[in-house]
């Protein structure tokens, strides 16, 4: 994805396996609620924790995936003691991030923010 070869790829993350080489490379990468992406055919480590999730070059090409492989139904039922809420980090130790990431961190929240 990051070379340009395609232009979003498929993972599954269990402690951060979709998200962390997509932060390395500048892109995005999400893990998805559990269930909400099936993982029929993927040799899972935990059952309770592994994801199938997108990693794409912006927040848009994210959401367009999310779109094309949510089901219309969850492939696992998933119950909530209550209504799930998002939630980031308000607080950041600035002095650990370069002006340039911590624009993207914020500019990524603003876009998350308006789905």
């Amino acid at each position: 994805v990051a070379s340009g070869f395609c232009p979003a790829a498929l993972g599954t993350d269990t402690l951060g396996s979709v998200r962390l080489p997509a932060a390395y490379c500048g892109l995005v990468g999400l893990k998805p609620s559990l269930g909400a992406i099936s993982n029929l055919g993927i040799r899972v480590l935990g059952q309770s924790l592994d994801c199938t999730g997108p990693i794409t070059r912006t927040v848009a090409d994210c959401k367009i995936m999310m779109q094309c492989l949510l089901p219309s139904a969850p492939t696992q039922t998933v119950s909530l003691a209550s209504p799930l809420v998002w939630s980031h980090l308000s607080e950041i130790d600035e002095a650990l991030l370069t002006p340039a990431v911590a624009s993207a961190y914020q500019q990524a929240l603003n876009k998350i923010q308006q789905w």
